[in-house]
C-alpha cells in the first residue's frame, strides 16, 4: 500500500491539487492530512471542500483549532498584533457553517495498524512530545518514544524542514509543508510511504505549482501583502514558529480562564511579576521556553476556582484545570500547570498529594521552582491593585533581592510577598529580601537620571 502523507496545506487550494495530481500519478492509494489545513492562506472554502469531498483522512491541527476558537465578534488588536488581527478576520470571514462544522469533526490524531505495521499520525502541536524533534535527533531518542508509544510509524508535522529519520526499522516522517514551506524551498512538499510484507520504507518529494497565480488569487481575495511574500519565499521567520507554537498554548489556557469567569486583571499582574522573577532567576534555574509556558498557564489559572468561594479555591482551580482537556499540553503538562496553580498558596509541594507524587524527579522540581515564583508573584498583587510595575531581581551566595517598582503605597504587597516567600527561600536555598523602589517625581527625574538601578 502506498500512503500519501501531507500537511499544513493552509488554505493553498493552489498547493494542494498539486500535491495530490502528483501522488496520484506516483500511485498513492490513500491519503492522510496531518493538519493545519486552513489559516494563512485564500482558499479556505475550496481546500475544506476538498478535503471533505475526497477520500482523504484529515487530523486536526492547532491553526485550525485557533479558528476554530477565533470569536465571532470584530476584535481590537494592539499596533504590534495588526497582522495577527487581518489574519484572524480574513479566515473567519472565508469560513462557512459546514466547513467550520468538518473542522470540529476532525480527530487529534490517527492510530492504524496497516499490514501489523503501528501507524501514528498527529500535527506537532497537538503532541509536545514531537515538537523539539528534528533531522538531528538521535535514534536512541526517537527509540525511546517509538517504545513508549507502541509505534513502529510517526508521521507529524514539525517545524523546519522535511525529513524522514529511520531507526531500528522504525520510521519517523516529517512531510513538510504543502502550502507554506519553511526550508527555503517554495514547493509544496509531502512523503509517500510504503508498506507491504516485506518492508516499509518513505520518501519526500517537492512539487513545484504556479506560485505567482496563487499570489495573484489571493491578493484579489485581500490576503495581506505579509502572507503572499511567504508564498515566494519558502521561508517563516523562526521567531514566527516558535511564538505561534507558544501562543497555542496560552490560548488554550485562556479559553479555560474566560470560561471560569476569569479575574483577568490581577491574573495578568501575577503574569507579570512571575514573567519578571522568572527571568530575574534564570541563572538558578536553567529553565526555558517550556517552562515559562506552564508558568504563564498556571498565573492565567491559579484563581479559577473563586467561583465556589474564596475557602480552599487553589485546590478548586487545581481540579478545574485536571478535568479539561487543555489541548495541546500533554497530560503530565496539565497536570504540572495544575499543581503550579494550586501552590500559589496555603500549603507547599508534598510527596502526600497525589498529583505531585505521581511525578518523575525532575517534573517535582519544575514544580517546586515554578511555585516558588506564583506564591511571591500572588503576593505581591496582595491588594489587586496592580501596584507593581517592574520586579528586578539580584543573586547573591546567601539571598535573592527583588527589588519592586511600585506605582505607590504598598506595604501590603512587600508584606504578602514576603510571607509567600517560604517555598523560594527552600526551593534557591538563600534568603528572600523584597525591597521597594520608589518613583521619582518628573522634577527629580530630571536632576538624578542614571541613579535608579536597571530592570
Amino acid at each position: 500500500m502506498k500512503i500519501a502523507v501531507m500537511s499544513d496545506i493552509h488554505a493553498n487550494i493552489n498547493a494542494l491539487e498539486a500535491v495530490l495530481a502528483d501522488a496520484t500519478e506516483k500511485g498513492a492509494e490513500e491519503f492522510w492530512n496531518l493538519g493545519n489545513s486552513v489559516s494563512f492562506g485564500a482558499f479556505h472554502e475550496e481546500v475544506v471542500s476538498l478535503l471533505d469531498g475526497e477520500p482523504i483522512y484529515s487530523t486536526v491541527g492547532s491553526y485550525d483549532l485557533m479558528v476554530m476558537e477565533a470569536s465571532s465578534k470584530a476584535k481590537k488588536f494592539k499596533k504590534k498584533d495588526v497582522e495577527k488581527g487581518r489574519k484572524q478576520s480574513f479566515t473567519r470571514r472565508h469560513l462557512s457553517g459546514s466547513e467550520k462544522r468538518f473542522l470540529e469533526a476532525m480527530t487529534d490524531r490517527k492510530n492504524i495498524v496497516v499490514e501489523s505495521r503501528r501507524l501514528l499520525a498527529v500535527h506537532g502541536s497537538m503532541e509536545p512530545l514531537f515538537i523539539s524533534i528534528n533531522k538531528n535527533t538521535s535514534c536512541e531518542e526517537l527509540s525511546e518514544i517509538f517504545q513508549a508509544l507502541k509505534k513502529d510509524g510517526i508521521f507529524c508535522w514539525v517545524p523546519g524542514e522535511p525529513f524522514i529519520k529511520e531507526c531500528e526499522g522504525r520510521l519517523f516522517i516529517n512531510p513538510g509543508s504543502v502550502g507554506f514551506p519553511d526550508d527555503g524551498d517554495s514547493r509544496a512538499s509531502y512523503s509517500i510511504v510504503e508498506i507491504n510484507e516485506e518492508g516499509f520504507t518513505a520518501s519526500l518529494h517537492r512539487v513545484g505549482y504556479d506560485i505567482e497565480a496563487a499570489v495573484v488569487q489571493a491578493a484579489e481575495r485581500g490576503l495581506p501583502e505579509i502572507y503572499t511574500e511567504l508564498l515566494f519565499s519558502g521561508r517563516r521567520k523562526a521567531s514566527g514558529i516558535k511564538k505561534a507554537v507558544h501562543d497555542d498554548y496560552i490560548m488554550a489556557a485562556r479559553s479555560l480562564a474566560v470560561r471560569n469567569l476569569w479575574d483577568d486583571q490581577h491574573s495578568i499582574q501575577v503574569l507579570k511579576n512571575s514573567e519578571d522573577i522568572f527571568e530575574g532567576l534564570a541563572e538558578l534555574h536553567g529553565f526555558g521556553e517550556k517552562e515559562l509556558i506552564i508558568l504563564q498557564s498556571a498565573c492565567i489559572l491559579h484563581d479559577i476556582g473563586l467561583n465556589s468561594g474564596v475557602k480552599a479555591h487553589h485546590k478548586k482551580s487545581m481540579k478545574i484545570i485536571l478535568k479539561s482537556t487543555l489541548r495541546p499540553f500533554s497530560e503530565i503538562e496539565k497536570n504540572m500547570v495544575a499543581l503550579v496553580a494550586r501552590y500559589h498558596r496555603k500549603s507547599l509541594p508534598s510527596k502526600k498529594h497525589d498529583i505531585y507524587s505521581s511525578l518523575e524527579k525532575q517534573e517535582k522540581h519544575i514544580v517546586d521552582v515554578l511555585s516558588s515564583i506564583i506564591r511571591v508573584a500572588d503576593g505581591l498583587d496582595r491588594t489587586h491593585q496592580n501596584m507593581v510595575e517592574k520586579i528586578a531581581c539580584n543573586v547573591y551566595p546567601s539571598t535573592i533581592e527583588l527589588i519592586c517598582r511600585f506605582k505607590g503605597e504598598a506595604s501590603s504587597e512587600l508584606e504578602y510577598g514576603l510571607k509567600k516567600s517560604d517555598l523560594m527561600k527552600i526551593v534557591f536555598g538563600r534568603e528572600i529580601l523584597i525591597k521597594p523602589e520608589a518613583i521619582e517625581s518628573p522634577e527629580n527625574a530630571e536632576t538624578n537620571q542614571g541613579d535608579s538601578p536597571e530592570y
